[in-house]
Formats: structure tokens, sequence, C-alpha cells
């Protein structure tokens, strides 16, 4: 009876970690300070999305700290493309093309969903 018992428990346990679907770690990925604010940015894995259409596209949001420990959020639309320019535009209403040192934020943003996705 409680080599029964024990078997069963056994089973269940099992069943019950089997059956959990994995889950990646949400993660905050930091990509450097803004030169223009002062800010600490980062960005927020668990708001990764990848766009396939004409061209590769991907969607993040932008978490960044203040000075005075506020939190901002700004969401990113970065374009990663085939032999053009590769490009952002932001939630504020900024874009334009990135490049390693004239933004230096964005380019980190890029370098890291590219690590991320293996592209």
């Amino acid at each position: 009876m409680l080599k029964k018992f024990f078997v069963t428990a056994l089973l269940a346990v099992g069943l019950i970690f089997g059956a959990t679907p994995q889950q990646a770690m949400a993660r905050d990925i930091y990509v450097g300070t803004s030169n223009a604010t002062g800010w600490d940015c980062y960005v927020m894995t668990e708001t990764f999305q990848r766009l396939v259409g004409a061209r590769l596209n991907y969607e993040v949001t932008l978490k960044m700290i203040t000075g005075s420990g506020k939190v901002r959020y700004l969401d990113y639309t970065i374009g990663l493309g085939g032999g053009y320019p590769i490009w952002y535009r932001n939630s504020q209403g900024y874009s334009g093309e990135i490049t390693q040192y004239g933004t230096p934020i964005e380019w980190n943003m890029y370098q890291t969903l590219r690590n991320y996705y293996g592209d």
C-alpha cells in the first residue's frame, strides 16, 4: 500500500513539473547611458517582438531610469534591412538611421536584438 502511494505521488509530481510550459526569463539588458539625458537605458526582453514583412523588423521597449530613480518607457521599431541602412522609429516621434557612434543607444539595442534572435 505504501509503495503504491509513493509511486502515485512520484508520478503526480513528475506530471506537474513535466507539464509546466517552459518560459523565458524576462530581464532588462543595459544598452548604455544616454548622452542627451544622462539616464541609464535598458531593453526589456519580455517586450521583444519580431515582425516579418517585406523587411525584417523588431519591436522593443526601452526602459530609462532617470537620475532621481523614476522610470520612463519608449516603444521602438527597429528595421534591420538587407543592404539598406538600419533605422529606428520611437513612440516620441523620433526616427532615423542607426549608427554605432551617432545613435549609440539604438545601436546597442540593435546589437542586443541581433544577438537575442541569432541574426
